[in-house]
């Protein structure tokens, strides 16, 4: 005996079609968690007065390292790693634009270019470089790509301390890093996941923990990496925080975007996107009976959904403000459903 208003009692406005998209949205509930291969957190350093510290390493022999970085920056240097001093044979290495380059400044506080990758690695997706030396030749490679080498020209002895700036405190780094290994003579000596959702990095290799500099709780964000190796982030999309504009309603999770006249009309949740950043958007439009739906980051980057079907987007942020589903132009009519907006940590 069923007890309490019926299923499609759920819907007294809206259609057969309404009431039958809210129970597949029920059963996809059930599936919600999957399929994801692991979960972890990232730190998204802000590149203002945050950093981080690590126990001095000092390499004095042939040594190697990778580290895992994210980055959308559109000008200047973000910096990965480098030492204590400028005068103290500090290892560097650097994200631009254009390239990532390892450096090293000698014991007269110069800085020498030692070897450079070009490339965009400034596209927001996780990218891994690989450095070394061995005898006298220096190389670095990015996502297992071709090796550049050069000869050495700098000091003996290089020394690392510092994660996301400079040792004068420049070109600090507006983004992520993970995974940070670094091997002496082909012993793991410092190893550090930098996911611990805490300002305390825990070290692996020898208990050598870091420390984040100026941090905030909100720097840190769960991720789950899926089947197809990309990260996803925790759901953007609140109903408690939704907005409406024009004709437009919002009710047990549908978007119903109406606009008779043509005018402006959607519906929002306000969000701090990440400029430059990749965001998926999954929803499902259905009884479309005029119109396009036009999804968009507020004013910015936009996809229209021109029929009724399951959409599953990615977009990079170009407005940053709000995640939003309107009418894209003209008499509109028609509803979304199943909405998520997660960010997205695609892998090169």
């Amino acid at each position: 005996m069923f007890i309490g208003s019926k299923p499609k009692d759920l819907f007294p406005r809206q259609n057969k079609a309404a009431a039958d998209f809210y129970r597949r949205q029920q059963q996809k509930k059930i599936h919600a968690k999957g399929p994801y291969l692991v979960q972890r957190s990232f730190r998204r350093n802000e590149g203002t007065t945050d950093y981080a510290t690590i126990p001095e390493i000092t390499l004095s022999g042939d040594f190697s390292g990778s580290v895992e970085f994210s980055t959308s920056l559109t000008s200047g240097i973000g910096t990965l790693i480098s030492g204590p001093v400028k005068n103290n044979s500090s290892l560097v290495l650097d994200v631009g634009v254009s390239a990532v380059r390892l450096l090293a400044y000698n014991s007269l506080g110069q800085l020498l270019p030692i070897a450079e990758v070009n490339g965009s690695f400034n596209d927001g997706a996780i990218h891994t470089a690989y450095f070394s030396l061995s005898g006298i030749t220096a190389g670095l490679s990015i996502d297992n790509g071709s090796q550049i080498t050069a000869d050495w020209t700098a000091s003996d002895v290089l020394k690392v301390s510092n994660l996301y700036r400079r040792q004068d405190d420049s070109n600090k780094l507006p983004g992520i890093l993970a995974n940070l290994k670094i091997w002496d003579n082909g012993t793991l000596i410092r190893d550090y996941p930098l996911d611990d959702n805490s300002d305390d990095l825990r070290e692996l290799a020898s208990g050598q923990n870091g420390t984040v500099i100026n941090g905030n709780a909100s720097d840190w964000g769960l991720f789950q990496q899926q089947a197809t190796g990309e990260w996803l982030g925790q759901e953007l999309w609140i109903d408690s925080l939704v907005t409406t504009f024009g004709e437009s309603t919002y009710s047990n999770s549908v978007a119903s975007i109406i606009s008779s006249a043509g005018s402006d009309s959607s519906v929002q949740v306000p969000l701090s996107l990440i400029v430059g950043n990749s965001y998926r958007f999954n929803f499902e439009v259905f009884d479309l009976i005029q119109g396009q739906i036009r999804v968009s980051d507020a004013t910015g980057v936009d996809f229209i959904a021109g029929a009724d079907g399951v959409y599953s987007e990615d977009l990079n942020s170009v407005d940053g403000t709000a995640a939003r589903f309107g009418r894209q132009s003209g008499i509109t009519d028609g509803k979304v459903g199943g909405i998520s907006v997660k960010e997205v940590l695609n892998v090169a």
